[in-house]
């Protein structure tokens, strides 16, 4: 047995005895290893068995798991009724995960009836909690509205910062984008170039198309081809449709400018 194999296998041992001896988080990671088949056979059935007893013993990682579980997060769907009971009760005891699993679950109505005042709730009390893709679904939220929650420019932007500076990448782009087209905020092309760089280091493909623009004209940063164009190949490789288009444009439309094709 390779060493690795050997490690895991000690492991998973001295789990299953803490678990028997009633750690509710071994408990947890038990049901986890079960529900994955990480170091045993996948057998749902017995990950809901160590996850009801992890959740019994407090452990609110276990009530969310539980609930994604019978929910139908992994094949083999448990069609169990109390699916959202154990959402729920995680939300409640203030696992994020759970509050912003919920408050989705609300807002698009999957296993619960639509009620976007209710996902709002959920998701601020995850977003309040520091879990940035609450503040980020809340931003979305607010950007549009939906029935009994009023678009709000000024929330929306206020969650889609707090995201972005959590690291969701998609937010730091669209705050970016906020910022280039002065939406909810004083248009600032320095500001916008500095989002969509964050964005794009990380291979955000809209984020290296706008940024890519902002270098070969010199909005928001000093004029530099050479990266401009990186970045929209960077794009275009990617898979970027636009950016292709977008390239090739560029490399058509700009007078005196005799750029190295992209191949695609």
């Amino acid at each position: 047995m390779p060493p690795d194999d050997a490690e895991a296998v000690g492991r998973l041992r001295q789990v299953r005895q803490a678990a028997r001896q009633g750690d509710a988080e071994a408990q947890n990671a038990l049901g986890a290893a079960y529900a994955e088949g990480r170091g045993v056979r996948q057998n749902l059935r017995e990950a809901v068995r160590w996850y009801r007893m992890a959740a019994a013993g407090g452990s609110g990682l276990a009530e969310y798991n539980l609930g994604l579980l019978v929910a139908g997060k992994f094949s083999g769907v448990l069609d169990e009724p109390d699916a959202m009971r154990w959402l729920r009760k995680a939300a409640e005891d203030g696992s994020t995960e759970a509050q912003f699993d919920l408050g989705c679950r609300h807002i698009l109505g999957i296993g619960v009836p639509e009620n976007a005042p209710a996902g709002e709730q959920w998701l601020a009390a995850a977003a309040e909690a520091g879990f940035p893709d609450a503040a980020h679904a809340l931003s979305k939220l607010y950007e549009t509205g939906a029935e009994g929650v009023e678009e709000n420019e000024g929330k929306a932007v206020e969650y889609l910062r707090q995201a972005a500076e959590g690291g969701v990448v998609e937010a730091q782009g669209e705050l970016g984008a906020a910022y280039e087209a002065g939406r909810g905020v004083e248009e600032d092309d320095a500001e916008a170039a500095k989002w969509y760089r964050m964005a794009a280091d990380q291979g955000h493909n809209p984020s290296q198309v706008a940024l890519g623009v902002m270098c070969l004209f010199g909005r928001g940063v000093e004029e530099d081809r050479e990266e401009g164009l990186r970045l929209m190949r960077a794009a275009a490789e990617g898979g970027g449709a636009d950016a292709q288009r977008t390239l090739k444009e560029i490399e058509e439309q700009v007078a005196g400018w005799d750029p190295e094709p992209w191949e695609g």
